[in-house]
């Protein structure tokens, strides 16, 4: 429940963040592909930023990832993932 109720935290500022510098190209929450890894829930929030984009939200999501942590669990942000699950 941890991780469900982080990804949803996350998902809800990522949207309000997006008032702010414009429609993102793509942006979603879910379960990721591969569900469970080292007995560990998996979820991601994706989305795709033009370069002016990123510029302007990468350090916002920084924060915004770690006020969201789980008291159990990690959140992380990586750019340009070269595998999605």
């Amino acid at each position: 429940q941890d991780a469900v109720d982080a990804v949803r935290e996350i998902y809800r500022r990522v949207r309000e963040l997006e008032k702010n510098i414009g429609k993102f190209v793509n942006l979603g929450a879910a379960r990721s592909p591969v569900t469970r890894m080292n007995g560990l829930t998996r979820y991601q929030v994706m989305m795709r930023l033009t370069p002016e984009q990123f510029g302007l939200t990468i350090s916002d999501l920084y924060k915004i990832t770690d006020a969201c942590r789980p008291k159990k669990g990690s959140v992380f942000v990586e750019i340009n993932p070269q595998s999605l699950i």
